[in-house]
């Protein structure tokens, strides 16, 4: 169902059709949270990927952790999207995936699962919120953020969210490492931030 490239490229979980919402009836507007300062910019992959590196479109900004311990408490992860432009850009959607394998090829049949990964979103006067993971065929792990409709990102604007990001202590241990990706996008454009995270424990 989700190619490979959805791995890498996180934006694929947030303008895939048919995703159900996360919290039904919530109007489309931006989550708030902690914003944060970039690491490097995520590896792209399919056509569209260089997208993001116009100078009008909307620029993704998240810190990411070098290492998740299995059974630990959980991780913030803060996303911040602006749009520096004097354009508005409408439905953006966010999204999260994370992929892990016993392989460094991804081959060798043990992958992290929906029951090894746990991603909590903060919700605007709600709270947190978990994020209920989709298997991809790579197996990735991912979903569209809150709000799962999208949001219009006007000029000057920024997007603000927060994720908790944990791994099980269930987690099979021959899996080493894992990547995380969060980011946002719509039909046009796409950005986000990758990073190669250790697992211990």
């Amino acid at each position: 169902m989700y190619g490979d490239t959805r791995r890498r490229h996180p934006v694929r979980w947030a303008i895939g059709g048919g995703l159900a919402a996360l919290i039904a009836g919530l109007a489309p507007t931006a989550a708030a949270g902690a914003a944060a300062a970039a690491p490097g910019a995520a590896p792209h992959c399919g056509a569209g990927a260089a997208a993001d590196a116009r100078a009008s479109g909307p620029k993704v900004a998240a810190k990411l952790p070098a290492t998740l311990k299995r059974g630990a408490k959980p991780v913030k992860v803060a996303l911040r999207v602006t749009n520096p432009s004097g354009t508005a850009h409408k439905k953006v959607r966010a999204s999260v995936s994370i992929f892990g394998a016993a392989s460094a090829s991804g081959g060798g049949g043990t992958y992290l699962t929906t029951k090894d990964v746990r991603i909590d979103q903060y919700i605007p006067r709600q709270g947190w919120r978990r994020v209920r993971l989709e298997t991809g065929c790579d197996p990735s792990l991912g979903r569209t953020l809150w709000p799962a409709n999208g949001f219009t990102l006007r000029p000057g604007a920024t997007y603000r969210t927060t994720l908790r990001v944990a791994v099980t202590r269930h987690a099979d241990a021959r899996i080493k490492k894992a990547e995380l990706d969060v980011g946002a996008g719509t039909g046009s454009w796409d950005g986000g931030r990758y990073r190669s995270i250790r697992l211990t424990g």
